[in-house]
Order: C-alpha cells, then sequence, then structure tokens
C-alpha cells in the first residue's frame, strides 16, 4: 500500500530560473509602485500643510494689526474725549473683527478634522508620516492660541456671539434661512447655526443677527 501511493504522488515542479526571474520582476514593480504612491502621499500632505500654515500666517498678522489699530484708537479717543463718554468702536471695525473671528473659527474646525493618513509599511514611510503629524499638530495648537487672542479682544470690545443651537427661535436676533421638518423636537426649535449672530456692547445690542435652520411639524 505503501509503495501504491508513493508511486501514484508526482514530484514538485522545480522553479526554473524564468519563472524565479518572472517573479523577481513582479515583486520589484509593485515595490517600485508603493514607493512611488507613498512619496506622492507624503507630498499631497506636505503641500496641504504649507497651505495651512500660510493661511495661519496671513490670519495672524491680520490680527495683529488689527490689534495694534484698535490700541492706537483707544488711545485716541480716551485723550480726546471727555469724562463719561462713550468709549466705542465704528461700526466698520466691529463688522472687520467678527469676519475675523468667523474665519478663523472655521480655521479651527477645519484643523479638528485631520486628514487620513497613507500606508505606514514602506521603511521610512512611518518616519514621514511621523513628522507630518508633529507638523500638524503643531499648527493646530498654533490656531488655537491665536483663537484665544482674538476671543480676549473681543470681549475687551463687547463683542459676543449669541447662543441659538437648540434654543427657541428668535426673530429680534435671528434670521430663518431654512425650515426643516423633525419631530424630534419641539416646533421653532433651532436645529443648525449657518452663520454666527453677534451682540455689541453691555445692552447686547443685535449688531448681525444668527442664520439658521429651524424646525418645524
Amino acid at each position: 500500500m505503501m509503495s501504491e501511493n508513493s508511486s501514484e504522488t508526482s514530484p514538485l515542479a522545480e522553479p526554473t530560473a524564468d519563472s524565479l526571474h518572472d517573479t523577481l520582476n513582479e515583486v520589484r514593480e509593485e515595490i517600485a509602485a508603493s514607493t512611488g504612491e507613498n512619496r506622492r502621499t507624503a507630498r499631497r500632505m506636505l503641500d496641504g500643510l504649507k497651505q495651512f500654515s500660510e493661511v495661519l500666517d496671513a490670519i495672524s498678522g491680520t490680527v495683529n494689526d488689527v490689534h495694534r489699530q484698535l490700541r492706537a484708537e483707544n488711545a485716541a479717543r480716551t485723550s480726546a474725549s471727555s469724562a463719561g463718554a462713550e468709549n466705542r468702536l465704528p461700526q466698520a471695525h466691529l463688522m472687520g473683527l467678527v469676519e475675523l473671528a468667523d474665519r478663523l473659527r472655521r480655521l479651527t474646525l477645519a484643523f479638528e478634522r485631520q486628514p487620513p493618513q497613507g500606508s505606514a509599511w514602506w521603511p521610512g514611510t512611518a518616519r514621514r508620516l511621523q513628522a507630518w503629524e508633529d507638523a500638524w499638530r503643531t499648527q493646530s495648537e498654533a490656531v488655537g492660541i491665536l483663537s484665544g487672542h482674538l476671543e480676549t479682544l473681543l470681549k475687551g470690545v463687547e463683542l459676543r456671539r449669541i447662543p441659538v443651537l437648540g434654543l427657541p427661535f428668535d426673530p429680534t436676533c435671528m434670521s430663518a434661512v431654512e425650515m426643516v421638518q423633525d419631530a424630534r423636537v419641539p416646533e421653532q426649535t433651532v436645529l443648525e447655526e449657518l452663520v454666527s449672530g453677534w451682540t455689541h456692547g453691555p445692552n447686547g445690542q443685535v449688531l448681525r443677527p444668527a442664520q439658521v435652520r429651524v424646525a418645524r411639524r
């Protein structure tokens, strides 16, 4: 019985030089394709990070310029105004600060959504991805610091965002851009803020109404 089984079993085919050469070429092609894709992925990541860095530098310069201008104007008004006079900024300057705050907020939200990473199995790719993560984290922290400085500046000139999410619609400080059918919440509840609203001054005068999406039954 043993002799019959051994006679029926065919021996394994010996690899030829041509088959080994073809296999080696296929491996080389796969390695080259993977290396090229990793390089393109790293290049795209670096380009995106460079764009974010340029935007951050531009916003930082704008905030610094506005801050210097506000200090100069406050000093001029303080020296020229009599005791008890109101120290208010022109509305155009207030609206400029509001627009700047909105842009910085969008930038902050963008940095919270880190792009997906590529594969890190190829030697050297993990090191480049780690460097990219460190640079992204550094830029995100810089945006956070800049946001803190701007929030302090906004409080100093008595500019405040109007809270809207989850609250009943208030036509005195909100503008309904869209009505959405939603039975989960009471009617006229604000579902989404499309554009931030702002108030100014100690009495909360509406500088710009918030644009919102409101629920209906």
